[in-house]
């Protein structure tokens, strides 16, 4: 990674072109994603991230369902009160919000394990919980806080 011999965009591409074999292997995927997204270097969490991201614009109804428990299973047994970007809690609220951002009408079918995040969040850093709220307005509304454009 460092070496940027794997490249984010190698990661997109393969994800794009071969999603189809890579279904196949959806387990071993998962726990690469978890591995990378549990570690404390930023790097190579914003690749775990990468990973749970594509697989969940890739793959069908059933992975999607699966991706959105694993980043919830993150956010809500995390163990720790941090609020810091590297935090494997931090990264899955940042990819569900992206997923939210760019993916809604996806991700909204999953609304129900989202609204879970409610019940962990005494548990959770003040900035994670902002984060847990514009997730679900983003979800609610279906566009961006800021899309002036879409205002209804």
């Amino acid at each position: 990674m460092r070496s940027e011999i794997f490249t984010t965009e190698l990661v997109k591409e393969t994800f794009q072109l071969y999603n189809c074999v890579l279904k196949n292997h959806f387990e071993q995927l998962c726990a690469i994603a978890d591995s990378l997204l549990m570690t404390s270097d930023p790097l190579v969490i914003a690749y775990g991230s990468m990973f749970y991201q594509e697989m969940f614009i890739h793959f069908d109804e059933f992975y999607q369902q699966e991706v959105v428990q694993a980043l919830i299973q993150h956010v809500c047994c995390g163990g720790d009160r941090s609020s810091s970007s590297d935090s494997p809690a931090t990264a899955a609220l940042i990819v569900l919000q992206e997923l939210a951002e760019n993916h809604w009408e996806q991700l909204i079918r999953f609304s129900a394990f989202v609204v879970t995040l409610l019940e962990y969040i005494e548990y959770m850093a003040l900035p994670q919980v902002k984060r847990v709220m514009e997730l679900l307005a983003k979800m609610a509304y279906g566009f961006a806080m800021s899309d002036e454009s879409k205002k209804r």
